[in-house]
């Protein structure tokens, strides 16, 4: 009995320890595992967390140093800060001239220019605009073939020069590409969702609810793009046909569903800015009134640009000269029968253009779409930067991502076309940038048109470099609760467009303008104080801002404020004043160093020095025994002729 006792017991001591160690063992191997998997993923974080900064410090240095769009307002950057600043002032001003342009960038900037009219808190929106674009790349990157996609995806977008360029010019272009980056992204993952095989939770296919939801958010995303430049709409409505096509054809419902919500959300979102369009125009009008006159300039042949002009409506006459054309070195001026702003007009005009020749309509067409891969980074003025270093990385980018981006997006989608059980992004991105391709033909192309959609190919060009096409051509999803991301983005982009539309519309917009002009507390950070005697003299107009005698203020990037300080306490009614003439500066009168009340002088280009008589605020003829003058934004040259004072 002792003996079989002690045997059972040792028996059981031996299993007991067996399994023990092998439980151990099991947990040793899931630590093991968990510490690799964290490390891993803290090591993804921290490099692509990197790249962001590293993108970000270069922003800075490009926005804030080398090139700050405050004092590079030129061109079409003058007419949407004149329309930004309207738009914060008197929504109500606005003409049929304003619809030239979707309202979208001028309605973001304008309360910004309104809370800071030295235009430095837009400078800072359009840095974290182009810094948040790597971050927004980066994880499509993760969404479409992983991770080492990803960070190569981040990294390209980090060191792009275009997305660096336009951070430091206020034209709509960083505004659309950041909202094109996230459109792209909640594309991406709407098809990742969809298709996914093992999607957690409830499956996406179970709820036609879910599936329209999914393509409205990504509807609102394609419109809120538009709203910022018309280029989107061809690019969605080109994508949407051919991947609607492909559903009809191959009856896949879950497809069709998410094509209807998008198609609705995005006709919906359009409508607030189709009225205000139309209301400024006097007819329908989508968003701007470019889109017909783009059109026609792309079938203009060889001319640098056309002069609109109806004779029935004399007063909306124009002409336009757009770099697309200029970069060919074309010198002669076209006329067209019809203005601008009449689509209908316009659009037959090119359709005669192309009976009459449509093989040349053709070349003229192709010829378009390939001026998208130019070396010209209009306006091609980099200030504080090497051209030869832009021209170099621009000729590094088109060489290292486009032209492997572009032969991985032929490959994918072919791939994509003759095997339905792969995954469709390398199709939809495809169809995405074949509506870039489709829109430059159809009208006019440039790099600047591209550019906002040069994400697509540097995610292709990404796959390529890390041999990711398994991984891109996969059903899988990468985001446990994609869901969740997408009605959060959809609601993100339905609030811009209520506030583009708010802001931008001329009735909504009056109600908050005077708000947002009674929180106006700028100053500047420099001054420099002198006697007001010296420029008590006669400057004539026209003459050069830089003459003898100018006071040529200090920009590094801030400027420096000029006090004049006068031999007695002053109560003129106004004064007069010779300014550059294509720079915007805000005059202040103080008393015993205290401000009484400011003025601003807006930019009136003529050519040269200009004289202004301001009329003293009421709150200042009480008494005024200093004016201060400082710069709030131009083409970076300021200088102050003259001031009398008109007692």
């Amino acid at each position: 009995m002792e003996s079989s006792k002690s045997r059972t017991e040792a028996s059981a001591l031996v299993v007991g320890a067996t399994r023990e160690g092998a439980l151990g063992s099991a947990f040793e191997r899931l630590r093991t595992r968990l510490g690799r998997y964290a490390a891993e993923r803290s090591t993804g974080w921290a490099v692509g967390l990197l790249i962001v900064g590293l993108g970000g410090l270069l922003r800075y240095r490009y926005v804030f140093q080398f090139h700050s769009p405050r004092h590079h307002v030129a061109s079409d950057a003058f007419e949407l800060i004149a329309l930004a600043e309207r738009l914060g002032r008197a929504p109500e001003s606005q003409t049929i001239a304003d619809t030239i342009w979707p309202p979208g960038t001028a309605a973001v900037l304008a309360p910004l220019v309104a809370l800071d009219p030295s235009l430095n808190a837009c400078a800072w929106a359009q840095w974290l605009a182009s810094t948040s674009i790597i971050a927004v790349v980066g994880h499509t990157g993760v969404l479409v073939a992983g991770k080492r996609a990803g960070l190569v995806a981040a990294l390209f977008a980090a060191g792009h020069f275009g997305f660096i360029h336009y951070a430091g010019i206020f034209l709509s272009e960083q505004f659309f590409q950041l909202a094109v980056a996230l459109a792209l992204w909640a594309t991406v993952l709407a098809v990742r969702a969809t298709e996914a095989q093992d999607a957690p939770g409830e499956r996406w296919r179970a709820s036609r609810l879910r599936l329209l939801a999914v393509g409205a958010a990504v509807g609102l995303t394609w419109a809120g793009a538009a709203a910022f430049r018309p280029n989107a709409m061809p690019v969605a409505c080109f994508a949407g046909l051919v991947l609607g096509i492909r559903a009809l054809r191959r009856r896949e419902r879950s497809s069709s569903l998410v094509l209807v919500g998008a198609l609705t959300a995005w006709l919906l979102a359009l409508a607030p800015l189709a009225a205000r369009c139309s209301a400024l125009s006097g007819g329908v009008c989508l968003v701007s009134n470019n889109v017909a006159m783009n059109i026609a300039l792309g079938q203009a042949g060889e001319v640098k640009g056309l002069e609109f002009r109806d004779a029935l409506r004399p007063a909306l006459a124009t002409t336009w000269v757009p770099p697309a054309l200029l970069q060919h070195g074309y010198q002669e001026l076209g006329k067209v029968g019809r203005t601008i702003y009449d689509a209908p007009g316009l659009l037959r005009w090119v359709f005669e253009r192309w009976k009459a020749d449509p093989a040349m309509s053709l070349v003229r067409a192709a010829g378009n779409a390939l001026d998208l891969f130019r070396l010209e980074y209009w306006p091609d003025d980099y200030e504080g930067v090497p051209e030869r270093i832009a021209t170099v990385a621009k000729q590094a980018f088109l060489v290292l991502v486009v032209a492997p981006g572009l032969v991985a997006l032929v490959r994918s989608a072919w791939r994509s076309v003759r095997r339905p059980d792969r995954a469709s992004v390398a199709l939809v991105l495809a169809t995405l940038f074949g509506g870039v391709l489709f829109g430059a033909a159809g009208s006019l192309g440039e790099p600047r048109y591209r550019i906002p959609f040069d994400g697509i190919l540097i995610l292709l060009a990404a796959v390529t470099y890390t041999g990711s096409e398994a991984e891109l051509e996969a059903r899988t999803s990468r985001v446990t609760r994609p869901g969740v991301w997408l009605a959060g983005i959809g609601a993100v982009f339905a609030v811009v467009l209520v506030a583009v539309t708010a802001v931008s519309h001329p009735r909504l917009g009056a109600l908050a303008g005077e708000r947002l002009r009674a929180w106006h507390e700028g100053r500047a950070e420099r001054s420099e104080q002198r006697s007001a005697e010296p420029f008590v003299r006669w400057v004539a107009s026209g003459s050069a801002w830089d003459a003898e005698g100018n006071h040529r203020f200090a920009c590094r990037p801030e400027c420096s404020e000029l006090r004049l300080t006068l031999k007695k306490t002053s109560r003129a009614p106004s004064v007069t004043m010779t300014l550059d003439d294509n720079d915007c500066y805000e005059v202040r009168f103080l008393s015993g160093g205290r401000e009484l009340a400011r003025t601003r002088v807006l930019p009136k280009p003529r050519g040269g020095m200009r004289s202004e008589v301001l009329s003293v605020p009421t709150a200042a003829r009480a008494g005024f025994d200093e004016v201060a003058i400082v710069p709030l934004y131009g083409d970076g040259r300021y200088a102050l002729g003259s001031m009398r004072l008109n007692e």
